[in-house]
């Protein structure tokens, strides 16, 4: 009996101790960095004589049959042509300059697609398809000087039809933080 009266009182003693003195507690403190809004403007140094750093084909003669006219992201070579498509002038690609705290980590998408269309001045119906819009890297990092720069190229679909005359489209460029 003395041992059961024994255990109930252990039990009851260890149900009244004071769990207080196993908790602890610590101060946590909460941080927020506001960073500079990146901006994004044309390059207007017209780099490789591309005016207000639009991308430009320059002139175009159309090919045997549908062809097309390529500029690259990467550098300021020759335009790559197939099906005997010729381009003279001003040719090159978009270059675009990013502001924002040096050391910045951005990310390039287009966020009207990687294409977009090219339309007649005066025929509104005829039109030219820009595809495979691209950048050299699909990220950028501010340099200490709070600047980075990007070129833009893609593909010209030109048809063996095409009206002369001046064709014009937009697309849209996005930069994000990583």
């Amino acid at each position: 009996m003395k041992k059961k009266v024994l255990a109930i009182y252990l039990t009851v003693a260890a149900l009244c101790i004071d769990h207080g003195a196993m908790a602890a507690d610590i101060n946590v403190t909460a941080l927020a960095s506001i960073v500079t809004p990146v901006s994004i403007i044309k390059d207007a140094e017209n780099r490789y004589g591309v005016t207000n750093g639009n991308i430009s084909f320059g002139n175009i003669l159309p090919g045997y049959s549908q062809g097309t006219a390529r500029i690259s992201s990467g550098s300021q070579s020759t335009p790559e042509v197939t099906n005997g498509v010729n381009m003279a002038g001003t040719y090159g690609s978009s270059w675009l300059i990013v502001t924002g705290d040096p050391g910045t980590k951005l990310n390039i998408s287009f966020s009207s697609g990687n294409s977009c269309t090219l339309t007649h001045e005066s025929h509104p119906d005829k039109h030219l398809d820009l595809i495979d819009l691209e950048t050299a890297s699909s990220t950028v990092t501010i340099d200490a000087s709070g600047n980075a720069a990007f070129n833009i190229g893609g593909t010209l679909i030109i048809p063996s039809d095409a009206l002369y005359g001046l064709y014009s489209g937009k697309y849209s460029v996005s930069i994000d933080h990583q």
